[in-house]
């Protein structure tokens, strides 16, 4: 479309040079001269078929913007009717994503919270144990001190 166009218009140009230089020597000849009137009846005839040309062109590129038009639109119509087509199966996935994230996020919540019940449950019974074994050990002592000052008590009086 475009090179036509830049043909023609060269095409032109050229014509009209030459026109020029023919009217130029139909001058330097005289007005009456014969091929004056030659060219420009040339001219005339060349830019009514340069205006024919251009109509058509012009109805082409119209016919072409149309048939563009329609198949843009079924090109989209067809889409439409793909989406709704998968439409279903793209709810399928992305509820599977939903479902298979949420039972993600509950697995950690639990592991965390599992993982935190059970360090607490292991520092309290460890705190339980060490004060137990504490309490055990002061009372052994204080057990086995009470023996021996008996102990000693009872050797004073033997």
């Amino acid at each position: 479309m475009l090179l036509k166009r830049i043909f023609s218009t060269m095409a032109l140009g050229a014509t009209l040079l030459t026109g020029a230089l023919n009217a130029n020597a139909g001058t330097m000849l005289g007005n009456s001269h014969p091929l004056m009137a030659t060219n420009e009846q040339r001219q005339h005839d060349y830019d009514a078929r340069l205006r024919r040309q251009h109509d058509m062109d012009v109805r082409r590129q119209h016919e072409y913007d149309a048939r563009l038009g329609r198949a843009h639109a079924m090109d989209v119509q067809r889409q439409r009717e793909y989406d709704a087509k998968h439409e279903h199966r793209d709810q399928g996935r992305d509820q599977h994503q939903y479902y298979s994230r949420l039972r993600q996020k509950q697995a950690q919540d639990q592991h965390k919270y599992y993982s935190r019940l059970r360090r607490k449950q292991a520092q309290d019974q460890h705190k339980y144990y060490g004060r137990l074994r504490a309490d055990q050990r002061q009372d052994q002592h204080e057990y086995y001190s009470g023996i021996r000052k008996d102990h000693k008590d009872d050797a004073k009086h033997h």
